[in-house]
């Protein structure tokens, strides 16, 4: 697949899952893949918190800002891999307050394996350039989940 096929598939990725199970937190992150470049092995998503994703103080919550790492890490490694992917682990480095109305989220897969994919990330205020948070996430291939999502992914892609 070319960059923008990836990317395509990425946002699929995203639709299907925001159809079928409108009201779980990652549908509700509402992340878009914004390009994808096989060469570097990078992927960029755009985030755009609502009111729900902020915690008393009104900064993005730390909770959010995780599951935005880790679903974004997931669908990326399931699009370059073309499987189906489990999180390992994820460690999450929070380095100033996300008080922004959007952010980039750049990731770099570092291994692409067989098995496994590992990736670093930054989530960027978009409109300073600041990185307000980095990551390191790990993820396994798998294809053995059934149901609904898997069989609209397979026959789109399968």
């Amino acid at each position: 697949m070319t960059d923008n096929e990836l990317v395509k598939a990425g946002n699929y990725l995203f639709a299907i899952n925001k159809e079928i199970n409108p009201n779980r937190m990652d549908s509700m992150l509402d992340l878009q893949m914004t390009s994808c470049d096989l060469e570097t092995q990078t992927a960029e998503f755009s985030f755009v918190p609502e009111d729900w994703c902020l915690n008393p103080y009104d900064q993005v919550h730390g909770g959010i800002t995780c599951s935005v790492f880790d679903y974004a890490g997931g669908a990326g490694a399931s699009v370059v891999t073309g499987a189906m992917v489990s999180t390992i682990d994820l460690m999450v480095t929070y380095l100033r307050p996300m008080y922004g109305s959007k952010y980039s989220l750049i990731l770099h897969y570092t291994h692409l394996g067989k098995r496994t994919v590992n990736c670093t990330g930054q989530l960027i205020d978009a409109d300073s350039g600041k990185i307000c948070a980095t990551c390191m996430s790990s993820y396994m291939l798998t294809n053995i989940r059934k149901g609904e999502f898997l069989e609209k992914i397979n026959d789109k892609f399968g």
